[in-house]
């Protein structure tokens, strides 16, 4: 778990917003996807309260559904993590548009960095 979370990580430290937020898509102990979140990108999704931005959960989910991987996704774990200007690791828990779209595809649990420097699951 240790390696998937430094993955997560090193995906939010590539995205220009003030709040990195990375995300890996793990299925039978192998990523299968990564992302980070994203300002004016040209994939056709965005959250309904960041409209010109696409978050790290979705980055990571569309590239399976664009190269025609839905079925993949079924029975994964989301990694997600937020990294601070500190360096340190910030609350990183999915927001409602991410968490109803991860469920509807079958997403099985996601695992995010929160404020005391731990991590939490959500069973979905």
């Amino acid at each position: 778990m240790k390696t998937l979370i430094e993955l997560a990580r090193k995906q939010s430290l590539k995205s220009s917003f003030r709040q990195r937020v990375g995300a890996c898509l793990v299925k039978d102990g192998k990523v299968i996807s990564v992302g980070y979140n994203i300002i004016n990108n040209d994939l056709p999704f965005s959250t309904e309260h960041w409209v010109s931005s696409t978050h790290a959960e979705m980055m990571c989910l569309m590239r399976l559904i664009k190269k025609g991987r839905v079925k993949q996704i079924a029975g994964s774990t989301m990694y997600v993590v937020r990294t601070m200007k500190s360096g340190q690791l910030g609350l990183a828990m999915p927001c409602q548009p991410c968490y109803r779209v991860m469920s509807a595809l079958k997403v099985r649990s996601v695992i995010f960095s929160n404020d005391d420097q731990g991590f939490s699951t959500i069973i979905l």
